[in-house]
Parts: C-alpha cells; sequence; structure tokens
C-alpha cells in the first residue's frame, strides 16, 4: 500500500466525481509468474482508498489513470501563478 496526495480537487478517469484534494491510500495487487527470463510482476488491480464521512470506500481504476490524474494535479501546481506574484520584484528593490 501506499500514499498518494493531491494537493487540489481532482477526477479520475472518465468519472464526473470530483474528489477533493488530500491524501489517499492506494492498493496495488500484483501476482508472480515464473518466466524463462526470471520471476515477472503482473498487475492485477489498483484500488484507491476513498476517505468518507463513515469510514472510507475502494474504487478500483486502471493503474494508468490514477497516474494520469496525479501528473495533472503536479502540472496544475506549476502552472498556477504565486499567491504575491510582485514578491521577487519587492524583495529585490532594496
Amino acid at each position: 500500500m501506499r500514499t498518494v496526495r493531491f494537493a487540489r480537487p481532482f477526477k479520475v478517469g472518465n468519472s464526473d466525481e470530483i474528489l477533493p484534494a488530500g491524501d489517499y491510500q492506494v492498493e496495488t495487487v500484483e501476482q508472480s509468474m515464473d518466466a524463462a527470463q526470471g520471476t515477472v510482476h503482473v498487475r492485477k488491480s489498483t484500488t484507491l482508498i476513498i476517505p468518507t464521512a463513515t469510514g472510507f470506500r475502494c474504487r478500483e481504476i486502471p493503474a494508468a489513470q490514477l497516474e494520469d490524474a496525479l501528473a495533472q494535479d503536479s502540472n496544475r501546481q506549476l502552472e498556477e501563478p504565486s499567491e504575491n506574484p510582485d514578491r521577487e520584484k519587492s524583495d529585490s528593490v532594496a
């Protein structure tokens, strides 16, 4: 299990549901298989564990959609303007 963090509200895949920013647990189930080149790990499922008012709910999602949502969240952080865009100017004028 791993924890992922979203800084902004987000959607996963084609779902219309907007999930709030925050930390989410992700459970990945893999199966190990022996192959000619050694052991191969095959991802069987990826589950996003969503906190709710009464506990949590689980939503199975394609791993690629989760990675896309994380990348979009990261890109939005880089694109957003600073809270104080004039800070650099005022700091350098002394």
